[in-house]
Parts: structure tokens; sequence; C-alpha cells
């Protein structure tokens, strides 16, 4: 039985990424070395993990449709998204589930909040002292958390804009 070599490589942290480049024009991923057992498996996670469309609050007129996946960043050490929820109370609730969830977990993200809008980035910082950072297990579990919690505040937010103009439009039929 022949094997065929993934197409995910480790490599040194601080060597440049062009040569290694994937098809898409984007970063080659780059996983932690404490990866490498399960590379090919990791490999179509972050496959699936990418082309999924989970909810983010964003639409066709914000800009690409690319803008609503998770994405490689940082060289392919991390991935990131952004949301955009129904007001800054459910932003809040998003971040809220996320923290609580990264201090079980013990791995935090990156993280910037402005207004109704969040964006997060998933990468392992710090590994035992031998070994190069880039993404690991933790960051592929935390952004399918993301995931799901964003989906579920995205369509809470959209429940409440729908009950907002119900309202008026009653009010404006009463009056």
């Amino acid at each position: 039985m022949a094997t065929v070599a993934p197409s995910y490589q480790f490599r040194s942290f601080s060597s440049t990424y062009a040569a290694n480049d994937n098809e898409s024009g984007g970063p080659a991923p780059y996983f932690a070395r404490q990866q490498e057992s399960r590379e090919v498996e990791l490999g179509k996670r972050l496959d699936a993990l990418l082309a999924s469309e989970a909810a983010s609050g964003l639409e066709d007129g914000d800009g690409e449709k690319e803008a609503r996946r998770w994405k490689l960043v940082g060289e392919g050490v991390a991935v990131e998204k952004m949301w955009r929820f129904g007001s800054f109370g459910i932003a809040r609730e998003f971040m809220n589930e996320i923290f609580e969830k990264a201090s079980k977990e013990r791995h935090h993200p990156e993280l910037i909040n402005t207004y109704n809008k969040v964006l997060l980035r998933w990468t392992t910082h710090q590994l035992p002292p031998t070994q190069d950072a880039g993404l690991s297990w933790k960051d592929l579990n935390m952004a399918e958390f993301c995931d799901k919690v964003g989906s579920r505040l995205v369509e809470k937010g959209k429940k409440e804009k729908r009950a907002k103009l119900e309202k008026a439009k009653e009010k404006g039929q009463e009056g």
C-alpha cells in the first residue's frame, strides 16, 4: 500500500512560507511539532473548519464570502474569524462564553471587540521548550466551539431584531 504525502508541513517557525503556500495563494498551515503523529487527522479537521460556513452575522454586502469563514493567518500559525452580532450585549455574551470555555481549557484567544463585532484568533503560543508554536488540537477545538456559540447568538440577534420590528409595526398600526 502506497502512502500519500500530506499537504501539511511542519516547518521551522522562522522559515519563510512563500515556498509552502497552498493552491489558494494563502499560507500553508503550520502545525505545532507535538501534533506530528496525527498530522493527517488534524489537517482534515482544519480543512473542514476552513470550509465551514457557520453563521457569523456578516452578510454578502459586508464583503467577500471568505470574510465570513475561518482563515489561516500569521504565516499559517493561526486561524481567525469575525462575527457581527445584533448588539453589543450579544457580542459580550459571546465573549463571556468563549472566555469561560477558554479558562476551563487553559487556552486563550487573541480577541478584538468593536461594539457588536468580534474578531477571534486562535494559535498555540507556548509549547514545551523544544517544540515550535503553531496550530494545535486546542485551536481547532476552540474554533469549532466558537462556531457553535457564534451561530446560536447570531440567530438570537436576528430574532431580537425581528421582534423589535414587529413591535414597532404594531405600534405604528395602533396610532
